[in-house]
């Protein structure tokens, strides 16, 4: 279960550019029920809407959303605050792997 979402997005992206991964404090829920705080300046549901609403209704509004970056995480900052940052690929260029325990 480790990386699901990591190996989900590297496996896709072999057949699509299209793809978008979102990695976050959500306890297999969606944000706004989940009973973590999802942090600041996520609309879990104002996301899925504009990804269904560009692939299922061809919406010309939200024909940027490609042009977005690929993956939105969640760094956490403290025990119960953090904030997202978006990364254009994965793995992130500039990440650093320590061990923290």
């Amino acid at each position: 279960y480790r990386d699901f979402a990591i190996n989900i997005y590297e496996n896709a992206r072999r057949s699509s550019s299209k793809i978008k991964v979102v990695i976050g404090p959500f306890a297999h829920a969606m944000p706004e029920y989940s009973y973590r705080n999802p942090g600041p300046g996520y609309d879990g549901k104002a996301e899925l809407v504009r990804w269904f609403n560009y692939w299922l209704k061809d919406d010309d509004q939200h024909s940027d959303i490609l042009d977005e970056p690929d993956i939105t995480l969640f760094m956490r900052t403290s025990l119960t605050t953090g904030n997202y940052r978006y990364e254009p690929k994965w793995p992130i260029a500039r990440q650093r792997i320590r061990r923290m325990f």
